[in-house]
Order: structure tokens, then sequence, then C-alpha cells
């Protein structure tokens, strides 16, 4: 953040040191905004594939890290890395 005719970005702080409020708003933004239970056709992190198919639009649905060993017991395939990511630039 730039203030005036300073030339330096206001420097970076850990998460813990913001106050109750400014807590609470980011972990709901990055909880359901930025990371949504479901993530559709048409948000904006949905991945783009050429040439896609009806099967390929389906949704994706938030996977919490203790439902990976429930998961896994039903036989679905769990990769080793993501399966798509974002970047801002």
């Amino acid at each position: 953040m730039f203030f005036r005719h300073q030339s330096d970005a206001a420097p970076k702080r850990p998460l813990s040191d913001s106050n109750e409020e400014d807590l609470r708003y980011f972990r709901k933004f990055m909880g359901k905004e930025l990371l949504p239970d479901i993530l559709e056709f048409g948000n904006e992190f949905f991945p783009y594939i050429e040439d896609q198919t009806e099967e390929m639009l389906q949704a994706y649905y938030k996977i919490e890290p203790s439902q990976v060993k429930e998961i896994q017991k039903k036989e679905v395939k769990v990769g080793a890395t993501s399966l798509f990511h974002a970047s801002c630039d």
C-alpha cells in the first residue's frame, strides 16, 4: 500500500498480528469466497479446458483433510499433486 510520495510498500505481517475482526473477515474470505465449498463452471478458478465435455464441466467439491481417509476407502483416486493451480500476476 502506498501513501503520498512513498515508494515503499507496507511491510508484510503475519496474519496473527491482525485484530479479531480482520481475522474473521480473512478466514471467511479465504474459506468461502477464494476457496468455495463447490467450484462450478463459470467461477474464475474453474479450470479452463479446450474442447470440454459435459463430464469435464462437473463441479469440484472441497475436501477437508479429515475426509481423505474415508474417501480413499471408497476407491477414489487421490493424486499426489494438485489437479490445477491459480496464480496472480
